[in-house]
């Protein structure tokens, strides 16, 4: 007997076919006697014996009974042969699901199949008969209509919560209820949503089990892809489904948060920083953070916290070897970053400007004035002194004349240093002075600014000096003002520390020495103090001034005029207009014609190239 395995629906009986028996052939050999015609309307049934069936089957499919009918009169019969069935069970045969017209001659039997469509029987036990032309049956006997595969869940478990990145297991135990065996696929859905659609389908297993037996499907799900969060999942049979939930926790997860503490420090300053980290996961963790500075690990630590615990950790910099300026610091987790700024503040004394005794005279006192502004972003305590060369070594010494200066930032003040002469005890041994330029400095801890004096007998003195009548005033008493005094006292710098575009003036006064009508290095200009001092033209200072930009006339006016602070033309490194004239053409330069005056304008132009 063929078994299938498809779930059936009772949808009704419905007869499949009829078989026909084929006609017995002949006829009479003469007509029936009125006895014999009332005889012939006495309607004997045939006898049915030897039921046989298929005796098991599915809904769907066909159940075959067979029966032998038999004519037990003389002569040829035709009856009907149908099959009944109880199909409501209350033991009446009550439908006809197949029947069959079939002709026998005396005597005769023949075997006859009957077939009906078991579609629409619910699965059980039936009875059945054979009847051949009166409603009691002649035979009787049972089929039977199985029970297919049927797969069923039970016990549906998920291994939840799961941390995410972990997989986890969903089970369930599968029993197939049907009385024959079966392969169906089992499916598993995974959703965040409300409802399962087809894309939600994980995987499936394919499982076979036989009638009434049992069986476990599990299926792994990873979670490395999902957030975390509450899913729904579902497995599903061919006859059942079972849904369930799956809990996918945030692992472990530091986060560096709320940064605070001492950001904003005087130079050498202890700078202590504090960050807050956060296990924002569901889980406990242990995580190593790092402390550093432009990429630079300056110290790790190893952290543990609970889900959703938080620590604060403080970290120490010293700023001694910080300069000014905005530092930024990180503390990292192997989940999350964060930075902070650290502003360094630090003092700046600067000496903007010296003012003083350019011209001192033997037995005057000594006064210097020195602007110092704190140019930096932090108050601070500095000391202030003033440096005079006294050796002649161009380099100036200390002889402890140091004030205390206390400025807040950007704050100027005017130090003032009043140098006692003559008095006891003498800090400063001016009274060994002679005539002459020295360079002092006035100095704080971090910059100094240099300037020059120049010591004179004053005039009409009567003690010997320069400008006593009776002493005679020769080359010998003269005395040169070095390179670094002439530095010094037109550029703030000493000369070593100048520019090739500068040294060429410093050089050009030094070797024009001795200056005219007693001047001295702080009353001589050099050409670009012309311009600016006496002239007003708005030229830039030092190195970036060019002289031959000048307007050509004021050119020769600024060279006359510089020409006239030496007693000397050894070292002049210009020629002026009448200079090149008279060398040229023995007169001045006023005395030439067009043509001559062009060619002396191109010969003064081309002392610059």
């Amino acid at each position: 007997m063929a078994i299938s395995h498809r779930q059936l629906v009772l949808i009704g009986f419905a007869v499949v076919g009829i078989v026909t028996v084929g006609a017995v052939t002949g006829g009479f050999s003469e007509p029936l006697s009125a006895q014999e015609q009332s005889l012939e309307t006495a309607d004997v049934d045939f006898a049915v014996g030897d039921v046989d069936d298929s005796d098991q089957v599915l809904p769907g499919e066909d159940v075959t009974v067979w029966a032998t009918v038999q004519n037990p009169e003389s002569s040829e019969r035709t009856r009907q042969v149908e099959l009944r069935v109880d199909t409501d069970g209350d033991g009446v045969l009550d439908t006809t699901v197949a029947k069959q017209e079939v002709t026998l001659g005396a005597d005769a039997s023949r075997t006859v199949e009957l077939t009906v469509q078991s579609e629409g029987m619910d699965p059980g036990t039936y009875t059945y008969g054979i009847t051949t032309g009166d409603d009691d049956p002649l035979e009787t006997n049972e089929f039977v209509v199985l029970r297919p595969a049927t797969f069923t869940l039970d016990d549906s478990d998920a291994s939840s919560p799961v941390v995410q990145g972990d997989s986890t297991t969903i089970t369930a135990t599968v029993t197939n209820d049907g009385e024959t065996s079966g392969v169906q696929d089992v499916e598993l859905y995974l959703t965040d949503g409300s409802g399962f659609g087809e894309d939600d389908l994980e995987t499936s297993k394919s499982l076979s089990l036989g009638p009434s037996e049992s069986g476990t499907v599990s299926f792994s799900v990873g979670t490395a892809d999902r957030s975390p969060g509450w899913y729904r999942y579902e497995l599903r049979t061919g006859d059942d489904e079972r849904s369930g939930s799956l809990v996918v926790h945030q692992p472990a997860t530091f986060e560096v948060t709320d940064v605070n503490g001492s950001l904003d420090v005087v130079r050498g300053e202890t700078a202590n920083v504090t960050w807050t980290v956060s296990n924002v996961g569901d889980v406990n963790g242990t995580q190593t953070v790092t402390f550093t500075h432009d990429g630079q690990a300056l110290e790790n630590r190893t952290l543990t916290l609970g889900a959703r615990e938080s620590a604060d950790f403080q970290f120490s910099v010293d700023t001694a070897t910080h300069t000014r300026g905005n530092y930024t610091y990180s503390l990292a987790s192997t989940d999350h970053e964060a930075s902070a700024d650290l502003r360094v503040r630090e003092s700046e004394f600067t000496v903007v400007e010296l003012r003083g005794n350019d011209t001192l005279y033997i037995g005057d006192p000594m006064v210097f004035t020195a602007t110092i502004q704190n140019t930096g972003d932090a108050p601070d305590t500095q000391s202030v002194e003033l440096k005079i060369d006294i050796d002649g070594d161009d380099q100036p010494e200390s002889y402890g004349l140091t004030q205390n200066v206390t400025l807040a930032a950007n704050e100027t003040k005017d130090v003032v240093f009043d140098v006692p002469y003559l008095e006891d005890p003498d800090p400063l041994p001016v009274e060994d002075f002679i005539t002459g330029t020295f360079i002092y400095s006035v100095k704080t801890e971090d910059t100094a600014k240099n300037s020059v004096f120049v010591a004179k007998w004053p005039p009409y003195s009567g003690s010997g000096g320069a400008d006593d009548d009776d002493t005679e005033d020769t080359s010998a008493d003269i005395e040169y003002t070095t390179l670094d005094e002439i530095s010094v006292a037109k550029t703030g710098h000493h000369y070593d520390e100048l520019s090739g575009e500068t040294t060429p003036q410093i050089e050009e006064i030094f070797a024009r020495q001795p200056f005219a009508d007693g001047l001295d290095i702080t009353q001589v200009y050099t050409r670009e103090e012309f311009a600016r001092k006496v002239y007003d033209v708005p030229v830039p200072r030092s190195e970036d001034f060019e002289f031959s930009e000048l307007d050509m006339d004021l050119q020769q006016k600024i060279e006359a005029e510089y020409d006239a602070q030496f007693l000397t033309e050894e070292g002049d490194t210009v020629e002026s207009w009448d200079e090149l004239a008279q060398a040229k053409h023995g007169t001045d330069y006023e005395s030439l014609n067009d043509t001559e005056q062009a060619a002396i304008r191109d010969a003064y132009l081309a002392q610059f190239d």
